[in-house]
């Protein structure tokens, strides 16, 4: 598609976006919209490897977490909704049996599932550097960034599992690279038991051997 095409139906994106109340067609108009410009946008993250400034310039929507779910599904071919509710359920049946193993409190579950897989969790939730990781801002929200730039802010920090699965998300989602950090752990763990698929990446037999017996007590 001619850039010029590709430019018009991203102005008539970014139209809607900043329109309140969507009528029904309208939304239609949106979700036609959106789907029309996917390919443009893995054009740009996988093929120009535009910056994360320069995508979001471009794709604004690109900020909604809905919407990144959405975006994964469309790479594994979903096309109706995202599978945010299959990946819940997947990481809950792991941190029930986290609190078998640790005996942690709800509260702590997220924290013990990550230390459990030879993972930091001060590399996810307080990190610092170019690599996906959460940071607090001023305002007390925590933001998600990505490349230096704040991708989402939430004012909601008590759901660390539904963080952590946003987090994962990222790195297909925006073809950002494995962590150099122990919380490549992490990502691999979500991205085959979580998201069920696969990776050039590889746990340690140790941390295998303990993702094993995680499998063992939710089956």
């Amino acid at each position: 598609m001619p850039e010029e095409d590709v430019q018009h139906l991203r102005n008539r994106l970014l139209k809607h976006l900043h329109e309140a109340n969507l009528t029904s067609e309208g939304k239609a108009e949106r979700e036609a919209l959106i789907n029309s410009t996917f390919a443009d946008r893995r054009r740009h993250v996988v093929t120009l490897r535009t910056s994360m400034r320069k995508l979001l310039e471009l794709y604004p929507i690109l900020r909604n977490p809905d919407e990144i779910w959405r975006e994964l599904a469309k790479l594994e071919g979903e096309t109706e909704s995202s599978k945010l509710g299959d990946y819940r359920r997947r990481l809950s049946d792991f941190l029930t049996a986290i609190q078998l193993i640790t005996e942690c409190q709800d509260t702590d579950c997220v924290e013990s599932l990550l230390y459990y897989l030879d993972a930091n969790p001060e590399d996810i939730f307080e990190g610092a550097g170019s690599a996906p990781h959460y940071q607090v801002n001023d305002d007390g929200s925590i933001g998600l960034f990505v490349e230096g730039v704040c991708l989402t802010r939430s004012v909601d920090r008590s759901s660390k599992a539904d963080l952590l699965l946003l987090w994962a998300a990222i790195f297909p989602v925006f073809n950002q690279k494995c962590p150099v950090s122990k919380a490549k752990n992490a990502l691999i763990f979500i991205t085959v038991n979580i998201f069920e698929k696969g990776g050039n990446q590889t746990l340690s037999n140790r941390v295998l051997g303990r993702v094993q017996r995680l499998k063992q007590l939710c089956a």
